[in-house]
């Protein structure tokens, strides 16, 4: 399988993705975002999520994952906190956290707003009427259909800024600096161009991040799933030949409490 990312039915040369973030990055300058500035993502494990990545990156900016089970307090706080010059959020998600946001939130910085795809939508039972972003948002597709490429010297791949769970108080951002060159040493020689990595787990956690992002710039394989569920895992793995996942320790426990005669249905299925 050729350098893509997948999601659901749709695979995106990896190619086309990067062109695609290149001309987010050109409406991203445009906005103000330069070298250390920060832009919001709050969206779902999606093929947007790698384009966001890439465009912010490309200018020297650092992606800034934001929980989207958060409450629209919580979500405040880190937009507010790490100082977004721009947000990059699903259609839903505005929907529902825009009108709860403090006045003025949304206003000082650029917000551009991501359709809800069909295989997200079915797995987070998102109603139709909320995939497609309010009246007058500024649209993702939009954005790349009407700007030309930006044609800046792409830096060296650089970690998310990521928000600490666990702690007292407030979420603390953790900004790891300099380039995030895979050393090829111990689980990072599994980053290559041949590599098929399954990420089930959300990208606004710091390992399930890395490993996307280190799979997409090592040309590898990158299939992304909104939401776990056992049975589509294994049904994903077969597929697709995956190679490496990240995966937690519940996961591995509802994949082990599978009937054998499931795993069986989904590896004889896969060579029908």
């Amino acid at each position: 399988m050729a350098h893509s990312v997948v999601s659901g039915a749709r695979q995106v040369p990896g190619a086309a993705v990067l062109d695609d973030a290149r001309r987010l990055a050109t409406r991203l300058q445009e906005a103000g975002v330069g070298p250390g500035d920060r832009v919001a993502l709050l969206l779902r494990n999606d093929i947007a999520f790698m384009t966001a990545t890439l465009a912010t990156t490309a200018l020297g900016g650092v992606a800034v994952p934001v929980n989207w089970h958060f409450t629209a307090r919580e979500a405040a706080y880190v937009i507010d906190d790490c100082d977004a010059k721009a947000l990059i959020i699903h259609a839903d998600l505005l929907h529902r956290l825009g009108p709860q946001f403090p006045p003025g939130l949304l206003d000082r910085r650029l917000v551009i707003a991501v359709d809800v795809p069909e295989d997200i939508a079915a797995a987070c039972h998102i109603p139709p009427e909320d995939c497609r972003p309010p009246a007058g948002s500024e649209m993702l597709s939009e954005v790349i259909a009407s700007c030309s490429p930006w044609d800046g010297e792409t830096p060296p791949p650089s970690m998310a800024m990521l928000y600490t769970s666990g702690t007292t108080g407030n979420p603390k951002g953790v900004l790891r600096l300099g380039p995030s060159t895979p050393n090829r040493q111990g689980y990072n020689g599994i980053f290559d161009a041949g590599a098929r990595v399954l990420l089930p787990t959300p990208l606004y956690h710091s390992a399930p991040n890395r490993f996307a992002v280190m799979t997409f710039h090592e040309k590898g394989t990158l299939v992304l799933m909104p939401r776990f569920d056992p049975e589509e895992t294994l049904r994903l793995i077969e597929r697709h030949h995956i190679t490496t996942m990240f995966i937690v320790p519940t996961m591995f426990v509802r994949l082990l409490k599978l009937p054998e005669a499931v795993s069986v249905e989904i590896e004889h299925g896969s060579h029908i």
